[in-house]
């Protein structure tokens, strides 16, 4: 667009329009008028020899600044969605018209109505304002008769209904619709290719989504060398995980992990995740644990949990949780004895993704109690846990971040045995310290990262935990260890290299460095 005052091409430059989306001179003359320029003329439109641009010659005149609408009686009780309407008359600067008008036009969509029409009729001009009426055209309401699935046919329709909340005969939403397909992004065996379409016939609406199945199943290992500062030999542990997730094309997960921590301790975990049971908008995750701890006591533990998803970024849920332990010793230790418990608690998870190759999550947020209680031999102890775990990632810049995690775990009892306690310690918690080394009936502690992408596929990254441990003796200990990462991707491989040490007063196993490599192979 182009004017013969100089002036007025310093104003064009700043109108934001795309020449493109207009096919007439009276829809660019409507949209001058939304910029204040009523008296607006198009003194004529030359096209070049290509025939690829058209040249728009305008003459803006006169800039009004406000402008008093009157809304039609029916949209009155919209005041709650638009503050701006006042006794059914909406008085507002020009600037601030689009964004009034677009508040109308999200409300009639959420309603189906995505084709109606807002105008403005009865237009009066004054010498500073404009006086006009309101006029919409409300379109049919359009419902949702059929959604096909392009690309993943087999994608689970149980998540279109109760993940997504897209299901036949909804109120066709456009951003509705694109803020749920978005969310697809978010789940570890899914992606979008594109953004969804839909084919408006006379009588009916079929929506069209576009999804890529991604393989997320992968096996892994981890390899960590520490010193022993008493006999100087170099000690090595290790697990071993495996995640089969989607096989069946229902979202599942399954999951087995097998962890020698050294001092012939092991640790096996076998977990199922069942998402939307019998199409219901009901889930399950039941995880089943035996501990050994080296020749002390033997540990099994069972626990499920039902959730129900209040949307595609946070979930509620209600869990059973029942554990029995053995003591293996020969000699009677008043700290390690045979006990079963059961607890029965709430949660409740959140997460906010993040669009990124490499962090898939900007901020989490988990919170669960349990009660219940404790017995040994026929004597009962009334129990309670509480758990927190949340983390967020903050941006410096394309390249630079923050990650601070929280973990705490808190078990309240009139009093403690040693094979009921919290395990910690090593990758997963609280780095530079053997893995499941730490005994604690409370803690708390924080993971703090400086991270810089390298590249598309890797990072650095420090490394700061530090926290405070409560024992079986109700005294209170400080753990801090610091060091530095490296993670990298190569073709279908993920690799973790981390080198850290504890600055602790623990326990004699802790007092070294520690050198830890994680393979993750996806196939």
């Amino acid at each position: 667009m182009l004017s013969k005052d100089s002036i007025e091409n310093i104003l064009l430059k700043k109108i934001n329009i795309n020449s493109e989306s207009f096919l007439s001179e009276d829809a660019l003359s409507e949209k001058l008028q939304l910029q204040g320029f009523f008296y607006n003329s198009i003194d004529s439109v030359i096209e070049n020899q290509k025939k690829d641009t058209i040249y728009y010659y305008v003459t803006l005149r006169k800039r009004i600044d406000s402008i008093q609408l009157k809304v039609p009686y029916r949209y009155n009780q919209l005041k709650t969605e638009i503050p701006y309407i006042n006794n059914g008359i909406i008085k507002t600067s020009l600037s601030n018209l689009e964004n009034i008008l677009e508040e109308f036009k999200k409300h009639l969509t959420k309603k189906g109505k995505a084709f109606s029409s807002i105008k403005l009729s009865e237009i009066q001009l004054t010498e500073n304002k404009v006086i006009a009426n309101l006029r919409i055209q409300e379109s049919k309401e359009r419902i949702v008769n059929q959604i096909i699935v392009k690309g993943y046919k087999d994608f689970p329709k149980s998540y279109l209904q109760h993940y997504l909340k897209i299901k036949t005969g909804n109120l066709f939403n456009k951003e509705q619709i694109n803020e749920a397909t978005e969310s697809i992004n978010n789940l570890n065996f899914a992606k979008t290719t594109k953004t969804p379409e839909a084919l408006f016939k006379k009588d009916s609406t079929i929506l069209y989504l576009y999804i890529e199945k991604v393989n997320e199943n992968s096996i892994d290992g981890l390899l960590n060398f520490s010193t022993n500062p008493v006999s100087k030999n170099l000690s090595i542990t290790g697990n071993l995980n495996l995640e089969l997730v989607n096989i069946l094309n229902t979202g599942e997960e399954l999951k087995f992990s097998w962890n020698a921590n050294g001092n012939e301790s092991q640790n096996i975990n076998l977990s199922a995740k069942i998402p939307f049971l019998f199409s219901s908008p009901i889930s399950n995750l039941s995880l089943f644990e035996i501990h050994k701890q080296d020749s002390t006591f033997l540990n099994s533990k069972f626990r499920t949990n039902f959730s129900y998803n209040l949307n595609s970024k946070s979930e509620i849920g209600i869990n059973y949780q029942t554990e029995t332990s053995t003591n293996n010793l020969q000699t009677n230790i008043t700290t390690i004895e045979d006990f079963s418990s059961s607890f029965i608690g709430l949660n409740y998870n959140y997460k906010k993704p993040k669009q990124h190759n490499l962090f898939k999550t900007k901020f989490l947020f988990n919170i669960g109690y349990q009660t219940g209680r404790r017995t040994i031999e026929n004597n009962n102890t009334n129990q309670h846990r509480v758990n927190f775990e949340t983390y967020y990632l903050f941006d410096i810049n394309s390249k630079n971040s923050i990650f601070i995690k929280n973990q705490s775990n808190f078990l309240f009892s009139k009093n403690y045995l040693t094979n009921e306690l919290f395990r910690i310690g090593g990758p997963n918690s609280i780095r530079g310290l053997n893995p499941q080394s730490i005994f604690t009936s409370k803690y708390s502690f924080f993971n703090l990262e400086y991270r810089i992408q390298t590249n598309l596929e890797s990072y650095l990254y420090s490394i700061t935990d530090f926290g405070v441990i409560e024992g079986i003796d109700n005294q209170k200990q400080k753990l801090i260890s610091l060091g530095a990462g490296y993670s990298f991707k190569i073709k279908q491989s993920k690799i973790d290299l981390i080198f850290s040490g504890n600055l602790n007063n623990t326990t004699s196993n802790n007092k070294g460095f520690n050198v830890s490599i994680s393979f993750k192979n996806y196939f």
